[in-house]
């Protein structure tokens, strides 16, 4: 059985599991562009799974932790980026601001 021990000693649960900033902005600047084009303008992105894998293939994660810590990071800013589509949708929020 793995047994896994991360700090305590930072405010960022990234830098807590050794997820640099630096690799952690990639992280989150590359689901941000899978999310969009998904979500808002590339029909070849034709559900969930195939997103995750574009974002995989580009981010190519180093190991385990990474890993993880990438689906968590593409599940928030996926469902953030939803989210943004419905009330553009609804007309809850102008495009044009």
């Amino acid at each position: 059985m793995k047994k896994f021990a991360f700090s305590t000693d930072h405010e960022k649960i990234s830098a807590n599991i050794g997820i640099p900033d630096e690799r952690n902005e990639e992280m989150i600047n590359e689901a941000r562009e899978v999310s969009i084009r998904a979500i808002f303008w590339d029909k070849d992105i034709s559900d969930v799974s195939t997103a995750i894998e574009l974002f995989l293939n580009a981010i190519q994660p180093k190991n385990d932790i990474e890993f993880f810590w990438a689906g968590c990071v593409f599940g928030d800013i996926f469902l953030q980026t939803k989210k943004i589509a419905e009330k553009v949708a609804a007309g809850l929020i102008d495009i044009e601001e």
